[in-house]
């Protein structure tokens, strides 16, 4: 997915965007990364069964902004695995 810190300047949403967000997925924290979002449309449209992967940022396990996030996906998904890396893997 996109990763979009809402913390950078370059990538932010502006208050046109965030209505855009808050419409489609409800409560969206100003810093929630666009990564989270995107896992919670997969978590939305997997199959039955089906199996959903994604490399997130950091602040998804963490952050208060990604609270909604975290419960979202844990409505819709069973977690199976967690890897988390601590270096700099690329």
């Amino acid at each position: 997915p996109p990763f979009r810190s809402q913390l950078a300047a370059g990538t932010a949403r502006d208050r046109s965007r965030r209505e855009q967000l808050r419409a489609r997925f409800g409560q969206v924290g100003a810093y929630t990364d666009d990564a989270g979002l995107f896992l919670v449309l997969a978590t939305e449209l997997v199959a039955p069964d089906g199996v959903v992967a994604m490399v997130q940022p950091w602040s998804l396990l963490s952050a208060r902004d990604a609270a909604e996030v975290r419960d979202r996906v844990l409505a819709d998904a069973e977690l199976v695995g967690l890897w988390a890396h601590t270096g700099s893997p690329f």
